[in-house]
């Protein structure tokens, strides 16, 4: 299916902020320097929205549209996997689970999963999992990987382990031009990038941030509300 007409793409913030900017709507005119502090903006703007700081009039939690489901192929003798590219740091609770499994796995930490594993060592249908970073290289960013215990065996071979997970998303490009959301947040979206333009002009006015905090605020409740109104997938 096609994507709404009503959705934003990375051309209707580039035409606002140029315009807002003054350097015309036409952004195929945009000399490098102005291309360079539209992705300075957008960069911003979408850290903004995405991954909003947490305030009284905004409740702490991850949007449900960055919710992502996806699956690890187990392996004989295989305890840890890498986790995808775009995995944000949080597994959603209770997601994880295989086929034949009568119940999904249950979080522990890094030190707790060592700890198991060390004193006894077993291997079968996983119970446990923990998260933890992968060593940082500047080159590639932050990763992470998955433990499991006990360690699937011959039985667990191959067979598909399902979870969710609060993704990061990239920023826009002339490929992916539609931001993660849809058409209805678009219009805080848009806010999102004229305040960040308004910061960058300096000249003390926060009339769009304060659109886009208003906003912002409404469009968490939102999906707040869908949360708690939609069936629960994650049990």
């Amino acid at each position: 299916m096609a994507e709404s007409t009503l959705s934003p793409t990375i051309n209707t913030f580039r035409r606002e902020v140029g315009n807002f900017l003054g350097w015309g709507r036409d952004y195929s005119g945009w000399t490098s320097n102005q291309e360079s502090d539209f992705q300075y903006i957008m960069g911003r703007a979408l850290r903004m929205f995405y991954f909003p700081p947490i305030s009284p009039d905004l409740p702490q939690g991850e949007w449900e549209f960055l919710r992502k489901q996806d699956s690890i192929t187990m392996l004989n003798a295989t305890a840890s996997y890498s986790l995808p590219d775009d995995f944000g740091g949080t597994m959603i609770d209770n997601s994880i689970s295989f086929a034949g499994a009568q119940r999904t796995l249950k979080k522990q930490t890094e030190e707790e999963l060592r700890q198991m594993t060390a004193m006894e060592p077993s291997i079968g249908q996983p119970l446990y999992y923990a998260i933890e970073q992968s060593s940082f290289v500047a080159a590639n960013g932050t990763r992470w990987s998955i433990s499991l215990y006990p360690v699937p065996g011959p039985t667990e071979n191959n067979t598909a382990m399902q979870f969710r997970y609060a993704r990061i998303p990239d920023l826009l490009t002339n490929t992916n031009i539609y931001p993660i959301g849809g058409a209805q947040y678009g219009q805080t979206l848009l806010y999102a990038f004229l305040a960040a333009a308004e910061d960058m002009v300096d000249d003390g006015s926060v009339v769009y941030q304060q659109k886009f905090e208003q906003s912002l605020a409404q469009a968490v409740r939102v999906d707040m509300d869908m949360k708690n109104t939609e069936p629960n997938l994650d049990t």
